[in-house]
């Protein structure tokens, strides 16, 4: 699947070996290619390489960045992983919320799939670094998922959603960003937005937009309706009716 060679997998501080090999062999079975490890504390070793079975070369040919940003500096889309769900700026998908959401994308840029590391995951500033949060739910307390087991629920979500869609219901991203950028500036001229969270409002559009996939002509209306609150909210001057 062509779609698949946009993806990179980004594990922030690794710490075990075994897990290396694990993830690289779960990319191997589900076709993704891609690996990059920021600040790794694990040392791609004789026990990794054993691990990692038809992922060798994947494992082999990771890239290592000392900043966690240069990893995804040339990636349009990230989406992060964490069991900590917060209440502030960004919504939260399930693995498979997100797959479909991520399937329903038409974009050239790199897509970057981001795993914290085994002991202390993502921190708050790289989680928002990053466009979309993932969870995976659990039983309560039983919630902390092994590394390479997390990495293969979410690529496998993403591969079987990116089979099952085709092409002719893709959604480019700048549609529904550029609309997304439409609605901050409507609503926070009319005072909808919350001011001690003004994106937290935006995210929950984003999650549903994403998930809708709506196409070109009913992203023209959703602008059209902004248009009109505009209008009514007094930050436009009304037209003349034609």
């Amino acid at each position: 699947m062509a779609r698949l060679d946009q993806f990179v997998v980004v594990v922030d501080n690794p710490l075990y070996p075994i897990n290396l090999g694990y993830i690289a062999r779960v990319m191997a079975n589900l076709g993704f290619d891609h690996l990059r490890l920021t600040r790794p504390r694990a040392a791609v070793d004789e026990w990794a390489v054993s691990m990692a079975m038809e992922g060798r070369p994947i494992l082999e040919s990771a890239v290592a960045y000392d900043r966690f940003e240069d990893a995804l500096a040339d990636c349009t889309l990230a989406i992060a992983t964490t069991r900590r769900i917060g209440r502030r700026k960004i919504t939260f998908m399930v693995p498979q919320t997100a797959a479909h959401a991520v399937a329903g994308l038409e974009t050239d840029g790199r897509i970057a799939v981001v795993f914290g590391s085994e002991d202390n995951g993502l921190t708050n500033e790289q989680v928002q670094r990053c466009d979309w949060v993932v969870y995976i739910p659990g039983e309560p307390g039983r919630d902390s998922f092994n590394l390479s087991h997390a990495v293969a629920i979410v690529l496998y979500e993403i591969r079987f959603a990116l089979e099952g869609l085709p092409i002719a219901e893709r959604v480019r991203a700048q549609t529904i960003e550029g609309f997304l950028q439409h609605a901050r500036i409507v609503l926070e001229g009319t005072g909808f937005l919350a001011t001690d969270d003004p994106l937290r409002a935006i995210a929950k559009l984003r999650a549903l937009l994403y998930r809708a996939r709506p196409n070109v002509r009913e992203i023209g209306v959703l602008h059209a309706l902004l248009d009109h609150m505009a209008v009514l909210g007094g930050l436009k001057r009304r037209l003349p009716t034609p």
